[in-house]
């Protein structure tokens, strides 16, 4: 060969293996040839041969000269010879490509892995040479290596977890209707404990479908084929499945589509998981949000929306139905009397009744306090809505005992239907309310149904309490005062200040219609302050005009004797008049002693060292005894005028009263008998143990002037 041909050869060879070196101190790989010799053996002496790679392939310093003895001896290791001779009986074979695959060796700085490709090359001087590539691919095995240590985890984790993956391969039949799953082409793992089977029993997702709740098989169905007809991407689906015990099971489903290039679904991949405690606690969370936490009955959100859907349900079907608003009667007065707890307790036994007694067409809800709503669906007759209130006031009205001891309640109802007495669930609500008033009103434990008169008369009662909240403004209030009498002595004993409201526009307003409104707004709370500060300002006044002054009784309501400073208002009435505390005295109901006592007993103690009378009004009509009267520092008892109405003829009044005089007697309390209207009534009292009466037969009350002339007279006219 021309010697120049061959110094250009040798140059162009020098540049491609200097350009093949700079690649090489870059990149993970190393490239090489070498001769062979007329036999096919490797002859690793010809000045041919050259060899470009990055030391750092094969685990050597960066800085390192490597031979291609180097570099086979590290890939072969101590096996080199065999390597060759495998390699020889290759080439003479004929082979013109070799694979060596991944091969472990270790080097002085650790273990590598490498992989090498060779081409056999004859030229056509019968020249044999081998163009070889060597790769070191130790992180590709650290990464294959961490994947499968991570799989072999998460298996681990699957087991552990109530957790499903699952794969389904897919067809789009010729007639073009939703793709299918392929049987036999579909695997789930883990997934045959999340329906309650023994682990591996279910191969694929195909194999669970029988587990699934008869009432949700049609919901994953219709999720599917709708997910694939929208050709979506992902869908996520929430069903139930029904364990060998029978028990419910819920499981949320995520999948995602693999779609060809044609946007037809090949596959569809996902996750299963157990969602029975979320869902477990959604539910009570939703029953709390919707239920009262007393009676478990449904409360007045979940009432209003059942009643808004029955609206809406009657409306669309020409329908009729009926709403029924229940009060307790008195509850109040017993649940003060008895206490909370126990008041709780009787509400919860009410309940029950109602629950259990109701069809399944008559919701029933607790609405407020001692408050209740039934929607009675289907109801086509107003009589048939009586019927269900009928049955409702007889549950109320049975006895219900607590700690052995027997209470009664009774009930008011109002009645409404739809759409005669209203269009939407607040009006029907409303006149409900406004006939459960009515009812009330007519002597409760009865029912009353709606008429369009309620709703005057209950604009006039919103009147009335707009009217009431400017009164003390205006000076509208006044006192009057009736006297007590002493039976033994005929002489005045004292004077009840009684509170009168006369309104320009409305006129005189019976204290019956008022004072009910006033302890519902909290208006009682300033008026009563007032009633205080008057009476006693005016027995002072009798008192500067020389007159025998007799102590002056206020009635106090039971929202004012809760005030936290109703101690402060009686020491500030008492102060500003100059009025001895001896001659005042505060009328309390037998509820309001009941509710808190010991807050009861500190108060009426710190009251008495005050120098204040205490007394108990109406007494007879609440829940308490004698013997619980006793606890409590109090002066007077005053009997309800109900049990001295024709007393002088009432046998079993008799025997009520006298036992009442006798033990008052022994707890050195003073007797007042009240509502006394005829001489007949006044002569039995007389006869027996009461000490003082008080009632038209005596005197109605009067104005501050007439009593002033009766204190001066000091004895009683009789009316």
């Amino acid at each position: 060969m021309d010697k120049r041909v061959v110094a250009i050869s040798d140059r162009y060879r020098n540049v491609l293996q200097e350009q093949l070196e700079v690649l090489s101190r870059s990149a993970k790989i190393g490239v090489f040839r070498l001769y062979c010799d007329e036999n096919g053996n490797i002859d690793l002496d010809n000045s041919n041969n050259w060899l470009v790679m990055n030391p750092a392939i094969v685990g050597a310093p960066s800085d390192a000269t490597l031979t291609i003895t180097d570099v086979l001896a590290v890939f072969f290791e101590s096996d080199a010879a065999a390597h060759f001779n495998t390699l020889n009986c290759a080439i003479v074979g004929g082979c013109n490509y070799l694979e060596k695959s991944a091969h472990l060796a270790k080097t002085a700085q650790g273990a590598i892995w490498l992989t090498t490709e060779i081409n056999v090359t004859r030229s056509g001087d019968d020249a044999l040479y081998l163009d070889g590539e060597v790769r070191n691919v130790s992180s590709e095995k650290r990464i294959l290596k961490n994947f499968s240590e991570l799989g072999e985890h998460i298996n681990t984790i699957l087991l552990e977890l109530p957790v499903a993956i699952f794969r389904l391969e897919l067809t789009q039949p010729d007639d073009e209707i939703n793709a299918m799953p392929v049987p036999g082409a579909s695997w789930m793992l883990h997934g045959s404990l999340l329906y309650g089977q023994p682990e591996g029993s279910l191969k694929s997702p195909m194999d669970a479908t029988k587990f699934v709740h008869p009432e949700d098989r049609q919901l994953i169905i219709d999720a599917f084929e709708n997910a694939v007809k929208h050709k979506l991407s992902r869908y996520q689906i929430e069903y139930r499945t029904i364990w060998p015990d029978g028990s419910e099971h819920w499981l949320i489903s995520k999948a995602v589509f693999e779609y060809d290039d044609n946007n037809t679904p090949l596959t569809l991949s996902g996750v299963q998981y157990d969602i029975t405690e979320q869902k477990l606690q959604q539910q009570k969370l939703e029953f709390m949000a919707g239920h009262d936490h007393l009676t478990d009955l449904p409360n007045r959100a979940l009432c209003m929306e059942t009643l808004a859907r029955t609206v809406a349900a009657a409306h669309r079907y020409n329908r009729k139905f009926a709403v029924m608003f229940i009060d307790l009667d008195r509850f109040k007065i017993i649940n003060d009397t008895i206490g909370h707890e126990c008041g709780d307790r009787l509400l919860k036994e009410i309940a029950s009744r109602f629950r259990s007694n109701l069809r399944a067409s008559e919701f029933i809800s607790r609405v407020g306090g001692d408050e209740f709503v039934v929607i009675a669906d289907g109801i086509s007759h107003i009589e048939q809505a009586q019927v269900v209130a009928e049955k409702l006031i007889s549950l109320t009205i049975l006895p219900v005992a607590i700690d052995g001891v027997e209470y009664r309640v009774t009930a008011s109802v109002g009645v409404t239907q739809y759409p005669d007495d209203g269009l939407d669930e607040q009006t029907l609500l409303k006149h409900a309310e406004m006939a459960m008033y009515t009812a009330k009103e007519r002597g409760k434990n009865n029912f009353s149904v709606y008429n369009s008169e309620m709703a005057a008369l209950s604009l006039e009662k919103m009147d009335l309490e707009t009217q009431l909240r400017g009164a003390l403004e205006r000076n509208e209030f006044s006192l009057l005062y009736q006297p007590k009498v002493g039976l033994q002595r005929d002489v005045i004993t004292g004077v009840e200040a009684l509170l009168r409201w006369e309104n320009q526009k409305l006129g005189f307003v019976s204290p019956m219609r008022f004072i009910p409104i006033a302890e519902e707004n909290g208006l009682i709370v300033p008026i009563g302050r007032w009633v205080m500060e008057t009476a006693c300002r005016q027995t002072k006044e009798w008192q500067k005009l020389g007159l025998d002054v007799v102590p002056v009784a206020v009635n106090v309501s039971p929202r004012q004797f809760l005030e936290p400073d109703f101690y402060d208002d009686v020491l500030r009435a008492l102060n500003s008049s100059g009025l001895d505390p001896s001659l005042l005295e505060l009328e309390l109901t037998e509820g309001m002693i009941m509710s808190d006592i010991e807050r009861t007993v500190a108060l009426l103690t710190a009251l008495k060292d005050l120098g204040v009378r205490v007394a108990i009004d109406d007494f007879g009509t609440g829940y308490s005894s004698l013997a619980q009267i006793r606890r409590f520092p109090i002066d007077t008892l005053k009997v309800d005028r109900s049990f001295v109405r024709n007393i002088h003829h009432d046998t079993e009044g008799q025997a009520i009263t006298s036992a009442i005089f006798d033990m008052a007697k022994n707890l050195s309390l003073t007797v007042v008998a009240e509502g006394v209207e005829t001489n007949d009534e006044a002569t039995y009292l007389r006869s027996s143990n009461c000490d003082e009466m008080q009632g038209y037969y005596f005197s109605k009350p009067v104005d501050e002037k007439r009593i002033a002339i009766i204190l001066s007279d000091h004895l009683p006219r009789y009316q």
